[in-house]
Order: structure tokens, then sequence, then C-alpha cells
């Protein structure tokens, strides 16, 4: 694995979050795109989610 470039930490730094390309391969990609798209259909959203981050994720 190769080290992270300057600008790469600085990204990190400012968003939280590094995006990694080819990390994973596409069929595990697709996998975990099912399973949120089920957990998102099949878990309701809290009242509590809501009124904690402000805005709802859902219309």
């Amino acid at each position: 694995m190769a080290c992270p470039t300057p600008e790469q930490i600085e990204t990190f730094e400012r968003d939280g979050y590094q995006i990694v390309a080819e990390a994973l391969p596409a069929p595990r990609v697709a996998e975990l795109l099912g399973v949120v798209a089920r957990l998102d259909e099949d878990v309701p959203l809290k009242p509590w989610y809501t009124e904690r981050f402000g805005a709802a994720v859902r219309d």
C-alpha cells in the first residue's frame, strides 16, 4: 500500500474521509450497496435522528 500524498492527508484532515479508488473489487461494492439499500428500506428512521441532526434524510 502506498503512503498518502500531502494532498490526500489535507483532504482527510479537512473532510474526515478519504476516497480510495479500487480499494474493493466491483462485486464486493455491489454486494455492499445492496445491503445498504435493504437497510434503508427495512430500518425506519428514528425521530431522534431527525431531531438530533436537524434535517430529514427521507422525504
